[in-house]
């Protein structure tokens, strides 16, 4: 398939995880940090004897997780009009 033959996609479709790139964006992003802070002379001896393969796989998780809680939080405040908060407050 080429890629005059893919399907067009706006750039509102996906999820907001999707449209960042998912899980492969997200796994080289923490790549860089990691080598990143390998290669800062301040930070690198924090990390003497830390597993830098688990140290990814658990930054990896942390923030899939934050992807998710700031996307539930949109939601949340979308769902939040202004007639619903003055209800809620007593005031309409």
């Amino acid at each position: 398939m080429s890629t005059d033959d893919a399907p067009a996609s706006s750039p509102a479709s996906g999820t907001l995880f999707e449209r960042i790139g998912g899980v492969n964006t997200l796994i080289n992003g923490v790549d860089v940090l990691c080598e990143m802070v390998l290669e800062d002379d301040m930070l690198a001896p924090l990390f003497v004897g830390v597993d830098m393969g688990w140290y990814r796989i658990k930054q990896v998780r942390v923030r899939s997780f934050v992807v998710v809680l700031e996307f539930f939080f949109f939601l949340l405040a979308r769902a939040q009009t202004g007639r619903e908060l003055g209800a809620r407050s007593g005031r309409t």
